[in-house]
């Protein structure tokens, strides 16, 4: 009669990661001043990168099947300013805001993204960076 192994003996092994990979764990947090300056520079890159972009450029398709290259600034942009003004981020989750998004079966998350794309509509991609600049 064969004899059952112990818990201990059953536990896998310690997962080796490849050199090449860095265990996110081991990872220390972010301080806010050094959030706050890789943040400010994710944007400098980001408007800098915006700023090459010719005209048809802007109308390009991206991944988001639904959006161009301009839509998905308008989002960026409209995300950045719900999270620097309350007010912003309040009309935005507002559910009168989103009802007609809701209705159409869009979920809270997508309601809000194209919230931030509708109300930018119009906004010409020089707008959509002053903006950006401001709110980021």
């Amino acid at each position: 009669m064969g004899s059952l192994a112990s818990a201990s003996d059953q536990r896998a092994a310690p997962v080796r990661m490849p050199p090449h990979l860095v265990d996110a764990h081991r990872i220390p947090p972010l301080g806010h001043d050094e959030a706050a300056a890789l943040a400010t520079t994710e944007l400098d890159r980001f408007l800098d990168l915006l700023r090459t972009l010719e005209v048809d450029d802007w109308r390009t398709p991206t991944v988001c099947s639904l959006w161009d290259v301009r839509q998905v600034v308008a989002h960026v942009t409209g995300a950045a300013a719900s999270y620097a003004r309350w007010p912003e981020m309040a009309r935005q989750w507002s559910p009168r805001r989103q009802r007609r998004y809701r209705w159409t079966g869009l979920s809270l998350l997508d309601a809000l993204n194209q919230i931030q794309v509708d109300d930018r509509a119009a906004a010409s991609p020089a707008a959509l960076m002053a903006e950006l600049q401001e709110v980021g």
